[in-house]
Formats: C-alpha cells, sequence, structure tokens
C-alpha cells in the first residue's frame, strides 16, 4: 500500500488523481475499502485510509483453508484452521478462490447458519456455546456440525437443509439431557 501511496508525492493537493491509486490499493485481496482524503493544515496532506477485511469464518478443506470475511469474499490462505478461533466450513460444493466471493446462495446459507446459531447460543440462560471443530454442507446443502467441547468431542450432529433455528434449539436441549444423565452420543441426526 505505501509503494502505491507514493504514487500520490508531488502531485497538485487539489488535483491529485487518486482514482487509479484506489482501484490499485483495491486489488490487494486483504483491503476491504480505500479512500483519500485531504488533511487541512500545514504542510498540505493527502492521506490514504485503508480499510482491511476482518475475518468472518473460514471455508476450505484438508490442507487448503481459506480466511473470509463478512461479505463472503476469501482473502487469506491459513495453514492450520485449529489457529484461527473462527468456525470453519468444509463441504465438496465450496471452491474458494482468493478475491473472489463465494457464491451469493451458498455465502447466504453459511451466514444463515451462523447467525441462528448465534441466536440459539442467546436463549440459553447458562451461557451455552456452540464450539465446534467443523460444519459440513454435503452436495445437497444438508448440514452436520462436528462439536469440539469436551463432553461432547466428536459428536455429529446433523441438521439438515432447513429449520435450522428449531433444530438447533433441539439438539441443545438434548447435549443438556445427555450432560444431565451422564449418556454419551455419537450421532444425533435432526434431519427430519
Amino acid at each position: 500500500v505505501q509503494d502505491i501511496a507514493q504514487k500520490l508525492v508531488g502531485q497538485n493537493w487539489l488535483r491529485a488523481r487518486s482514482g487509479p491509486l484506489i482501484q490499485s490499493i483495491e486489488k490487494i485481496p486483504t483491503v476491504d475499502s480505500v479512500r483519500v482524503r485531504r488533511v487541512f493544515g500545514w504542510p498540505l496532506q493527502l492521506k490514504v485510509v485503508v480499510q482491511e477485511r476482518q475475518p468472518f469464518a473460514m471455508i476450505g478443506g484438508g490442507n487448503q483453508w481459506w480466511m473470509v470475511d463478512a461479505k463472503g469474499i476469501p482473502y487469506q490462505a491459513i495453514n492450520q484452521p485449529k489457529t484461527a478461533n473462527l468456525d470453519a466450513f468444509t463441504g465438496p460444493n465450496f471452491n474458494p478462490q482468493l478475491g473472489k466471493p463465494l457464491p451469493a446462495v451458498q455465502w447466504q446459507k453459511v451466514t444463515l447458519l451462523l447467525n441462528s446459531m448465534q441466536q440459539d447460543q442467546q436463549l440459553d440462560p447458562h451461557g451455552f456455546r456452540w464450539d465446534l471443530r467443523r460444519v459440513y454442507f454435503d452436495r445437497k446443502g444438508n448440514v452436520s456440525l462436528r462439536l469440539k467441547d469436551a463432553p461432547h468431542q466428536e459428536l455429529l450432529v446433523q441438521i439438515g437443509e432447513d429449520q435450522w433455528p428449531a433444530k438447533l434449539k433441539r439438539a441443545r436441549l438434548t447435549l443438556a439431557y445427555l450432560d444431565k444423565t451422564g449418556q454419551r452420543a455419537k450421532v444425533l441426526n435432526f434431519v427430519s
């Protein structure tokens, strides 16, 4: 960004051509937005203000994972999803490419699921948290959650492709019942 911004040095403060500079900086995958401001004071200055993309989720599989912002744009490759404290989404229909938004329908499902999980967590007065290792979307759009929390480690919660808020609530209540009774399960199926 600094190298590109150097092109403004020596330009007239009022007539500086910032359009091409902004376009060049916006091509950097980690940049969300750019603007050039005129700073009043002596000496007169132009200030380049860059807003970086903020991590929202991880998308990928195997050894190829991407940090994705809230707009569904993969902007940074990461080696180990364990290092980031974000929900990790995987599935055969996800094909993230650097700087290219995920398909709108696909990203809408991811955000809808994340919102449903956040709302469900707020419904529990005891502070329940969906502590997930992975979220799987199969070819048909069915969702399964792989838990990583200690009492239910590696438990698979299958919630299908619709009615996620009701299914998450039911799954949370089932987990509480299992905790209370000391029972364990490998799979909870709430697809139908």
